[in-house]
């Protein structure tokens, strides 16, 4: 296999500014299932507010 060939790229660590983005992949269900009641809680707490 060519990966395993290159055993620099499989111990790559992204640089500090993105590793939050790698961290939200990993987590990427656990964040879509408390941003999406979040976000439309939101939607309508503003929704009332703007009657």
């Amino acid at each position: 296999n060519w990966l395993l060939q290159q055993p620099d790229w499989l111990a790559w660590q992204p640089a500090r500014p993105v590793a939050w983005l790698a961290t939200l992949g990993r987590w990427s269900l656990a964040y879509y299932m408390l941003h999406q009641p979040v976000m439309i809680g939101g939607l309508m707490v503003l929704g009332w507010a703007t009657r």
